[in-house]
C-alpha cells in the first residue's frame, strides 16, 4: 500500500476537466440521436415495405 500513497496522479487542470465533461456529455448525446435515427429508419423502411406490399396486392386484385 505504501507505494500506492506515493504514487504521483497527473490531474488535468480545471478548464480541461471542464472540456472533458462537455466531451463526454457530447458523446452520449450523440450516441442517444444515433439511435433515435436507427429507429426512425427502421420505422421508415418498414411503413414504405408494408405501403409497397398493399400497392401490389391492390394492383393483384384490379387486374
Amino acid at each position: 500500500m505504501r507505494v500506492l500513497e506515493n504514487l504521483d496522479i497527473a490531474v488535468p487542470d480545471l478548464s480541461t476537466q471542464k472540456r472533458i465533461v462537455e466531451l463526454s456529455a457530447l458523446a452520449r448525446q450523440e450516441g442517444r440521436l444515433l439511435r433515435e435515427i436507427a429507429t426512425r429508419k427502421e420505422q421508415l423502411a418498414s411503413i414504405i415495405l408494408s405501403e409497397a406490399a398493399m400497392a401490389a396486392d391492390q394492383k393483384e386484385i384490379a387486374q
